[in-house]
């Protein structure tokens, strides 16, 4: 048998020819695993059966393992499967029906399992504030900035240059490339390998002589494998035993796990705007608290030099001035960017006239409902953004200082 060898930095006809034998061998395996990089699959976990950005109910999970990485936590029911097959695995090696000894499968220990979308997406803002403090901001820049209004105003003329390497919402940030799957709360991975290497997931896992045994066990629990890191299995929410599981627990179908599980994202998104643009302008004010804005004196030679105090307020200040009608402009804004929707202003104007007029007459759900209608969608909520590396990030200040230093005219 052919072991493969594909890895990620080689060139595209070679890492095609060898995902091709890759995938050879599992077929010789006789495995139906959960292919995350195709397009149906792609959200899995991340979006619900409306193809919405979602994410998980914290009070669900539980935890399952407490390693040398700290605890490991997936959703209650699942986690029910997860150790009912463990209890299975561990009958099965005290009857000798399992030699876990010449295997590098078994024992399954968790190496990895959720991850908080909230941490990571807090830390990713702080990477595009980076990107804004030490690409964006000049003493051209510096001296526009009196208040929040003129900071934001700059914000989004930055955001406008860095919007292909960027999300800005977390329902953008879910959906792209910069997250992972394991927000989702339905995977648990047994090893730290290289998604890209195809030789370690063969010699690791494919060819392990209980590869097929592995398969089996997890598949009568409801777990599939993860066809690009076997060593991954993702709760199946359409296989038979999860749901009779959920049956059991009260939950009839796929809507009701994800109604009663996950929260809606773009629900969420003012409220996670406001908070954040209230910090970042905090930050900035609290770096950079007095402007100097220069002016020639008219009684003779020199400068006159003016003064100004950045002010700083309360969040609860800050959102008694900045209320949903500001922030619901704001989205649509964004989102138009994010998206890459590209709606010409006329569209915009029309689009935040009427999201206004259904927050007035029936709410902020119903108003943030109609802007997801508009910029949400499939081919709206898969981005090509790649995960962000030092040397992106890098390149992206580098780009942002180019493009401030050319005159260019940014509308807002």
């Amino acid at each position: 048998m052919t072991v493969p060898k594909g890895k990620n930095d080689l060139q595209t006809k070679e890492l095609f020819s060898e995902r091709v034998e890759y995938e050879k061998v599992l077929d010789e395996k006789n495995v139906t695993p959960i292919n995350l990089w195709e397009d149906y699959k792609l959200l899995y976990g991340r979006v619900d059966v409306c193809g919405d950005p979602i994410f998980l109910r914290e009070d669900k999970l539980v935890e399952i393992f407490n390693g040398d990485n700290g605890p490991l936590f997936i959703f209650d029911v699942i986690a029910e499967a997860y150790e009912e097959m463990q209890l299975q695995i561990t009958r099965a090696e005290f009857l000798n029906r399992l030699n876990p000894d010449n295997s590098n499968i078994f024992p399954l220990v968790p190496a990895k399992t959720w991850r908080s979308v909230h941490q990571d997406y807090h830390e990713y803002l702080q990477t595009m504030y980076r990107s804004f403090s030490s690409g964006y901001l000049n003493k051209q820049i510096d001296k526009k900035i009196i208040d929040y209004k003129s900071f934001e105003k700059e914000f989004i003329n930055f955001y406008t240059m860095v919007r292909s390497a960027f999300a800005f919402t977390r329902t953008a940030y879910i959906t792209s490339g910069q997250s992972t799957p394991l927000m989702s709360g339905l995977m648990i991975e047994f090893s730290l390998g290289d998604h890209g290497d195809d030789e370690f997931k063969y010699n690791s896992y494919v060819n392990d002589e209980l590869f097929e045994l592995y398969t089996d066990i997890t598949g009568r629990y409801g777990f599939a494998i993860d066809k690009n890191a076997p060593w991954r299995i993702i709760a199946d929410l359409e296989s038979q035993p999860m749901i009779d599981r959920f049956k059991r627990a009260g939950i009839n179908n796929t809507q009701d796990f994800f109604q009663n599980y996950y929260y809606s994202s773009h629900l969420l998104d003012l409220e996670t705007i406001a908070s954040y643009m209230h910090k970042l302008w905090d930050s900035f004010a609290t770096l950079y608290p007095v402007v100097k804005d220069a002016d020639v004196s008219n009684c003779g030679p020199g400068l006159i030099s003016n003064y100004i105090q950045r002010r700083r307020v309360s969040l609860r200040e800050f959102l008694s001035v900045y209320k949903d009608k500001h922030w619901v402009s704001l989205y649509i804004k964004i989102r138009n960017l994010e998206t890459n929707k590209s709606l010409p202003d006329v569209q915009i104007k029309l689009v935040t006239k009427n999201a206004l007029d259904v927050l007035k007459y029936k709410g902020k759900d119903a108003a943030l409902n109609y802007v997801q209608s508009v910029f949400g969608g499939f081919n709206n909520q898969v981005y090509s953004r790649k995960p962000l590396t030092e040397e992106s990030i890098a390149a992206t200040i580098q780009n942002v200082q180019n493009q401030v230093a050319a005159p260019t005219t940014t509308g807002y």
